[in-house]
């Protein structure tokens, strides 16, 4: 029988900053590990437990991590040294469960890591207010015409197989920069890329997707 209490783990380079959120999680009654590997972690913890993953975010690279952590089956919590506006939505739109400030009380982070365990997300009220009016998200990527061209396709019904092939690429590395596509766009799959694309206006047009042009050799 599968054992659904939180696990927790914390991904931050101060060991200070580490030693003061064990120390508040003990006193909880919660043990926290300091993986090298979170994505890994939190792929094998999520197996039997409910995996959550406080990791400091710093530039964007990190929200990467976000993206992959959650495609592993665990939760984010990011911990945030700027806690502005901007930045609790960008981490949200990766997929956080929520976030906080990296400055704040270690029993407040812990009080909000166990409240995304529960999949609830105690953000600031200021935050809810713009995320509930439409508030902009900060996260405004750019896509070259040769994803944009990829996502047209995929819209159509290609397969991934196909646009491989069509392009030039091997199927594996087809997959690896479609995936790295989706983190840009700050989905997580290939439904929610053609949405998101869709609502950007991408997939609005007149034109039949054309075959990509292979890339020259």
């Amino acid at each position: 029988m599968s054992d659904r209490r939180p696990a927790f783990a914390v991904i931050d380079r101060a060991a200070s900053y580490r030693r003061g959120l064990d120390t508040a999680f003990r006193a909880a009654g919660h043990r926290v590990s300091f993986p090298d590997d979170p994505v890994a972690w939190a792929r094998a913890t999520a197996e039997s437990r409910v995996a959550v993953v406080l990791v400091t975010l710093r530039v964007d690279n990190d929200c990467r991590m976000v993206s992959s952590v959650v495609d592993a089956g665990g939760h984010v919590l990011g911990l945030l040294p700027d806690p502005s506006m901007e930045a609790f939505q960008h981490v949200l739109a990766h997929g956080a469960t929520s976030a906080v400030d990296w400055n704040a009380d270690p029993e407040q982070i812990v009080d909000v890591a166990i409240a995304a365990a529960q999949e609830m997300s105690l953000i600031p009220a200021a935050v809810v207010r713009s995320i509930s009016a439409g508030g902009p998200v900060p996260h405004t990527p750019t896509i070259t015409a040769e994803e944009a061209q990829w996502l047209l396709s995929l819209a159509a019904g290609t397969t991934v197989a196909a646009l491989a092939f069509e392009v030039g690429y091997s199927e594996r590395a087809m997959f690896r920069k479609l995936h790295d596509l989706y983190v840009n766009l700050g989905v997580r799959n290939r439904s929610e890329a053609l949405i998101a694309a869709e609502r950007s206006g991408i997939l609005r047009t007149n034109l039949q997707p054309e075959p990509p042009r292979p890339r020259s050799a």
